[in-house]
């Protein structure tokens, strides 16, 4: 799994990929909860990556399109 720790970002601790299984992970700063995204693409992991607003992004691009759990 490829991880990545967001300095940049009010929002979002960090976020990690699981290539084979599609799987985004968040961990979001305010509850310091993870969530898992099913079925990401690869293409919405390297958008996210780069990203200027990575919290921007989960929320138009990954939450209305990806069902979620909660870790």
């Amino acid at each position: 799994m490829e991880y990545l720790k967001i300095k940049d970002s009010s929002s979002i601790e960090w976020v990690g990929y699981d290539k084979p299984n599609r799987v985004l992970h968040v961990q979001f700063k305010d509850n310091e909860t993870e969530y898992e995204y099913s079925e990401v693409p690869v293409k919405k992991w390297k958008e996210l990556k780069e990203a200027d607003s990575k919290g921007e992004y989960i929320n138009v691009c990954i939450k209305p399109f990806h069902t979620y759990n909660k870790v």
